[in-house]
C-alpha cells in the first residue's frame, strides 16, 4: 500500500503539473499559467466521471474571474442553449477552456475510444463531424454542416482552485469529497495513464521516469513526454534517500507534500495534500 500510495502521487502530480505545459513552446519552455480544475458532477450524471479545467494566460488574466451576468457571457449562453444535443455516440469528459480559443481542448470519447481534441479537429465517425468551438462545459460541432453541443452533464459541481508558478510553489484549498479507492482500484486506474520506472544514477536512484499507459488521453492533452522525472519529495533529492523505505516514510509523515519535476533541465515543484491525492485517484 505505500508503493502505491507513492505510484498514486506522481500520478497526481502530473495531472496538475503539466497543465501549464498545455501547447507551450519551445517544449522546454514553461508558461506559467492560473489553473482552475473541477471535477465530480452531480449524482444523476451517468457518467463515471468529468472535469472542467480553465486556463488563463498569467500575464494578463491570471485574477480573471468569468461573470456570468455580463452581455458575452449571456449572449454566448443563449446561442448554447439554442443548440440541439448532438445525438452522436460521443461522450464529453473533460474540458480545457482557455481565453485564447486555439489553446482550448477537450477529451471526448468516440467509439469506445477516448482522446484529445482541438478545435478544427474531424471525429472519426460516420460523415464529417468538426469541432467548431469548445466552452467550459459544452463542445460545439459541425455535423455535416449542421451545428451541435455535447455537454459535461454538471448540475452541481465541488471543486479545487489550484496556482501553478515558477518559482512559488502550487497553492491548493477546499479539496474535493474524498472518495478514496481499494488498493486493487487504485492500482488498476494509475495503470490506465502511466507507468512508472526507477532511473538509477549508479547505485543511487535518481527519480522516477515516466511513460504513457494503455489510455494516452492525459498525455496528449497535457503534452506529457516519456522519460519527464520527479527527482525530489518535500524538498529532499530521490538520490539521497537511502532506500525505498525512506520515500515511504517522507511520503507518510507530511499532510502536505511538495514535489520537485523535471524535464530537460527545467524543474517546477507542485504541491498538495494526501487528502486531495485521494479525492482525484477517485474520480
Amino acid at each position: 500500500m505505500l508503493l502505491l500510495t507513492l505510484l498514486a502521487l506522481i500520478w497526481l502530480c502530473w495531472r496538475l503539473a503539466n497543465v501549464f505545459w498545455l501547447l507551450a513552446t519551445p517544449a522546454d519552455e514553461f508558461n506559467t499559467q492560473s489553473v482552475v480544475i473541477v471535477n465530480t458532477p452531480s449524482s444523476s450524471s451517468q457518467r463515471s466521471s468529468a472535469s472542467k479545467i480553465d486556463i488563463f494566460d498569467d500575464e494578463a488574466n491570471s485574477n480573471v474571474q468569468i461573470d456570468d451576468n455580463n452581455d458575452s457571457q449571456t449572449e454566448m449562453r443563449t446561442n448554447l442553449d439554442a443548440l440541439r444535443e448532438s445525438s452522436l455516440q460521443v461522450t464529453l469528459s473533460a474540458v480545457i477552456a482557455s481565453s485564447n480559443p486555439e489553446l482550448s481542448g477537450a477529451i471526448l470519447n468516440v467509439n469506445g475510444t477516448q482522446r484529445a481534441y482541438k478545435i478544427n479537429d474531424t471525429l472519426p465517425v460516420a460523415g464529417t463531424v468538426v469541432i467548431d468551438e469548445i466552452y467550459d462545459k459544452t463542445v460545439v460541432v459541425s455535423n455535416n454542416g449542421v451545428r451541435e453541443k455535447i455537454s459535461l452533464d454538471d448540475e452541481e459541481f465541488s471543486g479545487i482552485d489550484v496556482k501553478l508558478s515558477e518559482p512559488s510553489l502550487s497553492q491548493l484549498s477546499e479539496p474535493i469529497n474524498n472518495a478514496g479507492l481499494n488498493e486493487a482500484e487504485a492500482m488498476a486506474k494509475l495503470d490506465e495513464f502511466v507507468q512508472i520506472t526507477p532511473s538509477f544514477d549508479g547505485r543511487s536512484l535518481a527519480g522516477l521516469m515516466l511513460a504513457p499507459g494503455r489510455n494516452t488521453g492525459l498525455f496528449e492533452l497535457f503534452e506529457l513526454q516519456t522519460g519527464d522525472m520527479v527527482i525530489a519529495i518535500n524538498g529532499e533529492p530521490l538520490s539521497e534517500m537511502a532506500s525505498m523505505a525512506a520515500i515511504e516514510t517522507a511520503l507518510e509523515s507530511a499532510d502536505r507534500l511538495d514535489l520537485t519535476i523535471s524535464r530537460n533541465g527545467n524543474q517546477r515543484q507542485v504541491a498538495f495534500t494526501q487528502e486531495l491525492l485521494s479525492s482525484l485517484l477517485a474520480q
